[in-house]
């Protein structure tokens, strides 16, 4: 009867810390899908936040700045610069050249980079990548975006991409183009660093199997101890 009973409590033991150990790894698991899905829920108001301002910079037929020392008009745009009557210039800046120059400020400060980008260019410093190339062929198939997790130069990036639709005041600048109101223009594309999440990802993952192992051992201990 004693026998018996030993190894019900061993059987009973590995039972328990089987379902422990699978526990820990579905909640691993439930922790690198939430930590992906809030990178994503990041990108996508970086997205709709860029779509806004720049429905704003095309409604006003884009936006004149005062002209920075050394800085040179964009040769790809009509009515580049402008001067008033106390000799100040102003430069042109569209919506793509708005969201360049935010993006390098964001870049500096070692933050999100993002560009608005296309296959049919005014601008070549607009160029897509291979990445954006083959998301934006895509875009004419009737796809509406793609996010993915890619490595580059040894560090890892979240990469999102969405269409850009031409709305009314779009035309004014790519009229000579051929779009109609709803056409692609391109998309937006965003790229958030993403190295700090997966060492956040690799650190629960290493506590939780560090636990398992530890439950294991102690459950050897204790079953040598039962044997005995």
């Amino acid at each position: 009867m004693y026998g018996k009973t030993r190894y019900i409590l061993i059987a009973a033991s590995i039972s328990l810390v089987l379902i422990f150990c699978i526990t820990m790894f579905l909640v691993a698991d439930r922790q690198a899908r939430l930590i992906k899905e809030q990178v994503h829920e990041e990108a996508s108001t970086i997205f709709r936040q860029l779509v806004i301002a720049r429905r704003w910079n095309s409604e006003y037929g884009g936006v004149y700045t005062k002209a920075r020392p050394g800085e040179m008009p964009n040769k790809y745009l009509r009515d580049a610069s402008i001067t008033d009557t106390a000799g100040n210039v102003y430069y042109l800046k569209n919506p793509a050249l708005m969201a360049r120059e935010l993006s390098q400020y964001s870049d500096e400060e070692g933050l999100v980079h993002f560009k608005i980008t296309s296959l049919k260019l005014m601008n070549p410093d607009n160029a897509p990548d291979e990445w954006e190339r083959r998301q934006l062929q895509a875009f004419e198939s009737g796809k509406t975006g793609v996010s993915e997790i890619i490595k580059q130069k040894g560090h890892y990036y979240y990469r999102l991409i969405r269409p850009l639709y031409i709305e009314r005041p779009c035309i004014n600048c790519h009229d000579e183009q051929g779009y109609k109101i709803g056409d692609v223009r391109g998309g937006i594309s965003i790229t958030l660093p993403y190295d700090k999440y997966r060492r956040a990802v690799a650190h629960n993952i290493a506590a939780m199997a560090s636990l398992s192992i530890l439950l294991v051992v102690l459950l050897v201990l204790v079953l040598r101890l039962f044997w005995r």
